[in-house]
């Protein structure tokens, strides 16, 4: 059954490529649509000043 997979996969490899490409493509563009998240960068500082 493996060996049937691999050749499917063998076969088929530009194709599989070129999907897995336009996959991650529209998944950019469909995370973008929706507004990136911002938890990524660095923390907001919250540290107030006191003034003397």
């Amino acid at each position: 059954m493996a060996k049937s997979f691999l050749g499917k996969i063998r076969k088929y490899k530009y194709i599989i490529l070129i999907a897995c490409i336009a996959a991650f493509i529209l998944l950019v563009i469909l995370g973008f649509a929706l507004g990136p998240d911002k938890s990524w960068g660095p923390p907001a500082t919250d540290q107030q000043t006191e003034s003397r």
